[in-house]
């Protein structure tokens, strides 16, 4: 007889696993930061060569010309501030995608081998001994985000997005790009040329006044900061968190399969085989509830998760995964108050599911954020969509959020499948979602688009398409899926010849919009931008 070992039973090998799928995930974040470290380097070598050749000498310059010099930086009285923790430096800027904040000390001056140059003018730093990866404006400490706008001031645009923070300090090496003029007053620690000019490098005028500065650019390695604090920031792990969760359950799975892997797997396998082939017969066979009594289970079930999705702040709420035999009381997931009992709930949930009264099963596996609205836990939309937008689903294959105002039809009495139709409707538009069992070629010209993973090609409606659509409608457009898109399990559809057989158990989907309007139009257009797989 097969005896098992703690390590050979399912729950702890899944626990294993996922501890070992967390491990792989931190070391990936891990060699994530090390290459961006790598990348924060190349950065700096890449900017030090965009400046050009730099010169060490003073000697043989020509005024008012665009020159490239190097030396040592010196801080002449009061220092500046990094951005980042305030500390002295020389000159400091926080690089967003599209603009930077700058900031310096009042008075620089580069040490070169033959004399001094003042810099003069607002500086840039490309290339710093001292960098920081950090996350957007929102995300930082209340001190660092006062001097990023401290700098920016009234008139330039704050940086956005992941920000790049550098820094030089006094005594640092580096290289910096101007225009070289001949000082109009000498100071004694001013560099000296023919005729006793001292030298000042300013920056060169420009018709875009974000490239008015001098730029500054460490001679040596940066040394850089803040990127495992970047890797693991707020921001970052919650577009993370669902790969983390991902490699957890990877790993759970790897452990259980590993801890089933032995003699017995033949005869367990055709034993869950067995199983399934049973359950499925049994449910096939089952005789749902009369519908009456089910429902008067499904309000109270309603009630009960009233009450226990009550709140005050987005704190008190979670998303839990239900799906399965529970996805007709609450779809994939429920919103509930963390500190609240759902007992009362569940055993209400159990009595409906003793009395037979399921008609769908849906496996989800997408768990989606919640938060506090109006007294209860809801739903937080993905990032980029309203707050105020609810979840839709269309042919038990699609999902997506739409304005709350918007009313839904289901046509053809088909849940999923190839024929199913979905309307949306509003008084000034209307939406039609169609999974067809063939494709569809669009005349005319037709714009190629990424609606989230899938591949489609728009094009706007216009004369006889609208004219047909009412008196009111102006604009219009139709998007068709390029990929077949597998239908929903098999339960859901009989054998009937083509929708039931291999041949037809795919589907193309069709999206058609009219509209009163144009902005109109971008909002209907805005609820396909959201559409993912269920």
């Amino acid at each position: 007889m097969f005896t098992e070992t703690p390590f050979q039973r399912p729950e702890t090998a899944a626990i294993v696993g996922a501890l070992g799928g967390a491990a792989a995930f931190v070391v990936g974040m891990g060699a994530w930061a090390l290459g961006t470290t790598l990348s924060a380097r190349r950065e700096a070598r890449a900017a030090r060569r965009a400046l050009g050749k730099a010169r060490a000498a003073l000697a043989g310059l020509d005024p008012e010309t665009k020159v490239t010099l190097e030396g040592v930086l010196e801080v002449v009285g009061e220092p500046g501030a990094r951005f980042e923790d305030g500390a002295a430096a020389a000159a400091a800027t926080a690089a967003g995608p599209f603009c930077a904040a700058n900031a310096r000390a009042p008075r620089l001056r580069l040490v070169m081998r033959d004399g001094t140059v003042e810099l003069r003018g607002k500086t840039q730093v490309v290339a710093g001994s001292r960098e920081a990866r950090d996350g957007a404006l929102d995300v930082l400490s209340e001190e660092a985000a006062a001097r990023i706008r401290a700098a920016c001031g009234d008139h330039d645009p704050l940086p956005a997005g992941p920000l790049r923070m550098r820094s030089v300090a006094h005594g640092d090496r580096v290289v910096v790009a101007g225009k070289i003029v001949r000082a109009e007053q000498a100071s004694g620690a001013a560099g000296y040329r023919e005729g006793g000019a001292p030298w000042t490098l300013e920056a060169p005028a420009s018709t875009d006044r974000s490239s008015e500065v001098l730029r500054i650019a460490f001679a040596g390695v940066p040394v850089v900061s803040g990127v495992m604090r970047t890797a693991f920031s707020r921001w970052r792990l919650r577009k993370i968190a669902p790969y983390a969760l991902q490699a957890a359950a990877f790993g759970a799975a790897l452990g259980v399969g590993k801890a089933t892997y032995d003699v017995h797997v033949l005869a367990a396998r055709a034993e869950a085989e067995a199983a399934a082939e049973a359950v499925a017969r049994k449910k096939a066979a089952a005789q749902r509830g009369p519908p009456a009594y089910c429902k008067e289970f499904a309000d109270q079930y309603t009630i009960a998760m009233d009450r226990a999705s009550t709140c005050t702040h987005d704190n008190d709420c979670r998303t839990t995964l239900r799906g399965e035999q529970w996805y007709d009381l609450d779809g994939c997931f429920r919103f509930e108050n963390r500190h609240a009992s759902t007992e009362e709930a569940d055993r209400i949930a159990r009595e409906w599911l003793e009395a037979k009264c399921v008609s769908s099963y849906e496996v989800c596996s997408v768990q989606p954020s919640s938060m506090c609205r109006k007294g209860h836990c809801v739903e937080r939309p993905p990032s980029g969509v309203p707050e105020a937008w609810v979840r839709k689903t269309f042919a038990r294959q699609f999902t997506f959020f739409a304005p709350p105002d918007v009313d839904t039809t289901l046509r053809n009495g088909l849940q999923c499948g190839p024929g199913a139709i979905l309307t949306l409707h509003r008084f000034d538009f209307n939406v039609t979602f169609l999974l067809d069992g063939y494709g569809v070629a669009l005349d005319g010209p037709t714009t190629p688009i990424r609606i989230g993973r899938y591949g489609a090609v728009a094009k706007w409606m216009e004369g006889l398409d609208l004219a047909m659509a009412g008196p009111d409608v102006t604009r219009g457009f139709i998007v068709a899926f390029d990929e077949k898109e597998a239908t929903c399990p098999p339960f859901c559809l009989p054998g009937f010849g083509g929708f039931g057989s291999d041949e037809g158990n795919v589907g193309y989907l069709h999206v058609t919009a009219r509209c009163q309007t144009d902005v109109v139009c971008e909002e209907a257009f805005k609820i396909l931008q959201t559409l993912a797989p269920l």
